[in-house]
C-alpha cells in the first residue's frame, strides 16, 4: 500500500504510477484514467515503457476508449505468491539443517 512518509524521490518509479492509479482510484473498469492523468516527473518515452510493461503483465488494463485502470487484486495476489516463495526459500534450509542435525544426532 501507499507509504505517506516516503519521497516520490525515494519510491520507484513503477511503484509511483501504481501509487498514482490507487489515489486516483483507477482501480476497476468504472473508474478509470487517462494517459495525461499519469502525473510523473519522468519524459514521456520512460512513462510508456513502463506502463507498457504493466500492461504486459496484465496489472494495468486498457479500456476501448484507451483509459486505463490497475488491477490491484490481481498485484496483491502476485505480491503474496512472490512473499511465500521467498518464505519457502528462506524456512526450507533450516527445517532441512535441523532434520539432519536430529537424524545424525540420533543414529551416529
Amino acid at each position: 500500500m501507499i507509504n505517506a512518509n516516503r519521497t516520490k524521490e525515494v519510491r520507484s518509479h513503477i511503484r509511483q504510477m501504481i501509487d498514482i492509479f490507487i489515489v486516483k482510484n483507477a482501480l476497476d473498469e468504472n473508474n478509470s484514467i487517462l494517459y495525461d492523468d499519469i502525473d510523473l516527473k519522468i519524459t514521456n518515452k520512460e512513462k510508456s515503457y513502463l506502463l507498457e510493461n504493466l500492461i504486459k503483465d496484465d496489472f494495468v488494463i486498457v479500456k476501448e476508449d484507451d483509459s486505463f485502470w490497475f488491477d490491484k487484486t490481481k498485484w496483491d495476489k502476485e505480491v503474496k505468491d512472490i512473499s511465500n516463495k521467498y518464505m519457502f526459500i528462506l524456512i526450507a534450509p533450516i527445517i532441512i539443517t535441523t532434520m539432519l542435525i536430529y537424524i545424525i544426532g540420533k543414529f551416529f
